[in-house]
């Protein structure tokens, strides 16, 4: 049957996909960051760095002491040390794919940086401290052998779906507020509806949270012949496939 077939293909993407995650979260720990970078498919070092810096994070909020921010400093200037370094490999004789890669990580290095910069001044000293636990947080479970993705007291398990090497979204604290108010919709299985302007930016907002859920986005564009049997089949579609949809 094709359906059946689709279905093994499909399982066979996740594994894939996933077997990759765990070879890359291997590799980090004894390969130089600027190689791992070029070693690995672009999803994969995309999700490996934000496992890697959360983890940077709970490590300094729960070892430094209550005096002072030298942990967080110290992760901060390691961060605009990295960032040079991932620069430097623009300029490198890289194919277009690691070049898409080496964008994307750059655009989410610095998010990253400016979380640590909001942490110092903020004199954050503990990792269940809301100016941390608002940002959407990546982890790798041992017990669960799952990637987890979390977001104040809300937990997803990464959905690894293949996306491919693209690039992401600017993020800027109107993003992190829209992040935080679909994921606590996402907990309570409702959805979103971000309001505001043309072209500023709603659509991609949705499609980014997706890919930092490892999971399909579907944009349709909807109109006045929209009936209930056409939404009947998107939906349909979308349970049988557990893929997000935004009805633009």
């Amino acid at each position: 049957m094709v359906e059946q077939w689709l279905a093994s293909v499909e399982q066979a993407m996740y594994d894939a996909v996933k077997h990759h995650l765990k070879l890359g979260l291997s590799d980090i720990k004894t390969t130089d960051y600027s190689n791992w970078i070029l070693q690995h498919p672009g999803q994969v070092v995309l999700t490996i760095s934000q496992v890697l810096y959360t983890r940077q994070v709970n490590e300094k909020l729960d070892s430094q002491s209550n005096e002072n921010d030298a942990g967080l400093i110290e992760i901060r200037d390691q961060m605009i040390i990295t960032i040079n370094n991932v620069c430097a490999l623009v300029f490198t004789n890289v194919e277009q794919s690691k070049l898409l890669t080496v964008e994307a990580l750059l655009t989410l290095q610095v998010h990253w940086r400016d979380i640590f910069d909001m942490l110092i001044k903020t004199h954050t000293r503990d990792r269940n401290d809301f100016e941390w636990q608002k940002h959407l947080r990546y982890d790798w479970s041992d017990k669960e052998t799952n990637f987890q993705i979390l977001q104040c007291d809300a937990s997803f398990p990464y959905g690894y779906e293949y996306l491919g090497c693209s690039s992401r979204l600017v993020v800027t604290p109107l993003t992190d507020r829209c992040y935080l108010t679909l994921t606590g919709a996402i907990k309570l299985n409702l959805g979103g509806a971000p309001s505001g302007p043309a072209g500023t930016g709603k659509t991609e907002t949705v499609k980014d949270l997706s890919k930092s859920f490892g999971k399909l986005c579907l944009v349709f564009n909807c109109s006045d012949e929209l009936d209930h049997k056409t939404l009947g089949k998107m939906f349909s579609g979308l349970a049988q496939s557990g893929s997000w949809c935004c009805f633009d």
